[in-house]
C-alpha cells in the first residue's frame, strides 16, 4: 500500500508542479488582460473539494496520530495539495484574451500558433481555436453577454495580424479573414 501511495505521490507531485507553473504564468500575465471573465467551475468541483478535505484529515491523522510510512504520508500529502490547493486556485484563472494570447478553458494559446477559428453553439457560445501546426484545438466558452465584445476584439486582432488566418489553407484573396470572427 505504501508503494502505491508513493507512486500516486510522484504523479500528483508532477500535477502540482504543472499547476503551480500555470498559476505563476497567469499571475505574471494578468496585468496584460484585454477581455477576461471568470472560468466555469468543473462539473464535479464540490466533490473535488470534498476529496481535498478528506485527504487533509487523513494527512493530519497520518502525521499526528498514527505515524505512517514516509511514502504513505508523501502520497496523501501530494494528493491533498492538489485537491485542496491547485484545483481551487486554477478555477480563479480568468479565461479570455491577453496581450499575447488566449487563455482557453484548459490552457494558454499564443496568437501566432492559432491557424483557424470557429464558433460552435452549445449552452453558451464556444470559440474553437485550431492550432496552426498539428491537430489540436483549444476550446473557450464565452459568456453570452460578452459575445459582441469578443467578436469585435477578434476582428481587431485579425486586422492587426496578431492572429494571422491568411496562411490557414487555400487563400485566393476572395474574402476578408476578419469575417471569421
Amino acid at each position: 500500500m505504501a508503494r502505491l501511495l508513493l507512486i500516486f505521490g510522484v504523479g500528483f507531485l508532477a500535477a502540482n508542479l504543472f499547476g503551480l507553473v500555470e498559476l505563476l504564468r497567469y499571475w505574471r500575465r494578468r496585468r496584460t488582460a484585454l477581455l477576461t471573465w471568470r472560468g466555469r467551475r468543473p462539473p464535479l468541483f464540490a466533490m473535488q473539494i470534498g476529496i481535498g478535505v478528506a485527504l487533509g484529515l487523513l494527512f493530519l491523522y497520518d502525521l499526528l496520530l498514527r505515524p505512517a510510512a514516509a511514502e504513505q504520508t508523501f502520497g496523501v500529502g501530494m494528493m491533498f495539495v492538489y485537491y485542496a490547493g491547485i484545483v481551487p486556485a486554477s478555477v480563479r484563472i480568468e479565461r479570455g484574451f491577453y496581450r499575447d494570447g488566449v487563455w482557453s478553458d484548459r490552457r494558454f494559446v499564443h496568437y501566432p500558433s492559432i491557424g483557424a477559428i470557429s464558433w460552435h453553439d452549445e449552452a453558451e457560445p464556444v470559440l474553437l481555436l485550431a492550432a496552426r501546426r498539428g491537430r489540436t484545438a483549444a476550446r473557450l466558452a464565452v459568456p453570452g453577454h460578452l459575445l459582441g465584445a469578443v467578436r469585435r476584439l477578434l476582428r481587431d486582432l485579425i486586422g492587426r495580424h496578431d492572429i494571422d488566418l491568411a496562411d490557414a489553407g487555400l487563400h485566393l484573396g476572395l474574402r476578408d479573414e476578419r469575417d471569421d470572427a
